[in-house]
């Protein structure tokens, strides 16, 4: 059946079944009632996006931190550990090669798949996979070239080894031939011929075919053309030159992933150009341009790079990658973003909810309570930072430093006038018009926590971990009515009569 038509579905149905509502592989962590104020006791803050189609490819203007991120592991079914190579069929089904070979999985389930041609298995290791000319799985074994089809793989190529070496990728033409890239040589399958392009390479990994249809061949050895049936070396000034892998991005600029770092050629300039930002100096494993334009780059070591907008950023086991040696990585048709590292197979894709953290302007990441005001400003209290307001995208802090009496605390409360009222251990403090202005109630409510804070016709009620109720006005307090149990009040609500 098709796999990743119908993926949403069945996670769907699995997820309801475990009382879990979630969004294609993943599950959903947090959970709290749309309240005007709600008491989060987490290290996140989530905001709920109101689009509500399926993403086309993942929003640039987010953090690489705020993306719907899952991992699969051998410790959670993935066969084997680290993931070369990521495509996707016509079916659905995403093909994987890791360390232990072929993998096919449908977005619940990963199955190893030993090929079989009519009733034979192919007794020899995957080598490398691709996308053919015509849209079809190809897959390389130490002497066989196999095509997924229908369902089932048959032999696309008269069987036949490579001279020298073991084959390390593949990948065919739109002319249909097939060149086959070894830690030795490369090679070409073309019209039921196979020739020996050129010896004594090392390692080739790298293969495009830009819009003029020249292939491009990257080896460590160096850069290679091939064009009218003839290879020939790409020279650059810098010297060596080792190539790894290459990409053509919406501009037909050239991206050259070497061992010492990025580089790209632009404005029809015959000489590369070393992308100075970024992933400068390190071995890149994998260059992806997403639908939205943004540029994703793998490396060994230092994890994966994202550049949107001119601007680079970052994600590596710091952050929750699995693994900072990144391998492979691949855009689906929902624009989710799959990568494979040294450990294991990663999503990055778009969710409804949106984390936000101190890096995104939180004073904090403990975060205590969030109230939305009448404007549709977010006020956000953190435990130790103080408050945050989000207003039309931009985060003002509002902490100690700025005159608030503490950063410690939680309550918070908007008035009638708009004031925005903080409950903090050094007593109550006002917000009105970008103003701080802080009340101890004579020096006794600076002495207990604040716990709740609301208003009725006479003005501000407060209440205490005293477990008393006060009223609030002119800067004075008053003892309130007397609660009927003394217990600690964590919330005020007043109900309306009916009109």
């Amino acid at each position: 059946m098709p796999a990743f038509n119908s993926f949403r579905l069945i996670r769907a149905l699995i997820n309801a079944a475990s009382s879990i509502s979630s969004a294609a592989v993943t599950s959903l962590r947090f959970r709290a009632s749309a309240q005007h104020s709600l008491r989060v006791h987490t290290l996140l803050l989530f905001i709920l996006l109101m689009a509500t189609r399926p993403a086309l490819a993942l929003d640039g203007k987010k953090n690489m931190d705020q993306y719907g991120h899952d991992t699969w592991t051998s410790q959670n079914g993935l066969p084997g550990e680290a993931v070369y190579q990521i495509l996707q069929t016509s079916d659905g089904y995403l093909w994987l090669r890791t360390s232990v070979g072929l993998v096919r999985f449908d977005g619940v389930r990963f199955v190893l798949v030993n090929p079989t041609v009519g009733d034979q298995k192919v007794n020899e290791p995957v080598k490398a996979i691709c996308i053919g000319a015509d849209g079809d799985l190809l897959v390389r074994t130490v002497s066989r070239t196999l095509v997924y089809t229908k369902g089932r793989f048959s032999d696309y190529l008269p069987p036949g080894p490579i001279t020298d070496g073991d084959i390390r990728n593949i990948f065919e033409s739109k002319e249909h031939g097939l060149f086959i890239g070894s830690d030795a040589q490369i090679d070409l399958i073309q019209g039921g011929r196979s020739t020996t392009l050129r010896t004594a390479t090392s390692w080739v990994d790298g293969f495009i075919q830009d819009q003029s249809g020249t292939v491009w061949i990257g080896a460590l050895s160096g850069l290679f053309t091939y064009r009218d049936g003839k290879l020939s070396p790409y020279v650059v000034r810098r010297g060596s030159f080792p190539v790894v892998t290459l990409f053509e991005d919406h501009l037909n600029v050239l991206w050259v992933g070497t061992l010492n770092g990025l580089f790209r050629f632009v404005g029809g300039r015959p000489e590369p150009e070393r992308v100075t930002q970024g992933p400068v100096t390190d071995q890149i494993g994998a260059v992806l341009e997403d639908r939205q334009g943004n540029l994703w780059v793998t490396t060994n070591g230092s994890g994966l790079f994202r550049n949107a907008g001119g601007k680079w950023s970052s994600f590596n086991t710091l952050g929750g990658l699995a693994d900072n040696n990144v391998l492979s990585l691949y855009e689906d048709r929902e624009g989710s973003i799959w990568v494979g590292t040294a450990s294991g197979l990663e999503r990055f894709r778009d969710t409804k909810l949106t984390p936000l953290t101190a890096k995104d302007g939180l004073t904090a990441d403990g975060t205590s309570t969030v109230l939305q005001g009448h404007d549709g400003s977010i006020y956000v209290f953190a435990q130790r930072g103080g408050l945050a307001r989000i207003k039309n995208g931009i985060v003002r802090q509002f902490t100690a430093t700025q005159g608030m009496g503490s950063n410690f605390g939680g309550s918070l409360y908007e008035a009638k006038d708009g004031s925005v009222w903080i409950g903090t251990t050094a007593g109550l403090t006002r917000l009105k018009d970008d103003e701080l202005a802080n009340y101890t109630g004579d020096g006794h409510l600076s002495k207990f926590y604040i716990s709740a804070i609301s208003e009725d016709d006479e003005g501000l009620i407060v209440t205490t971990s005293e477990s008393n109720i006060w009223r609030f006005n002119d800067g004075r307090h008053h003892r309130g009515p007397d609660p009927s149990e003394r217990r600690r009040t964590h919330q005020l609500h007043r109900r309306r009569p009916p009109q």
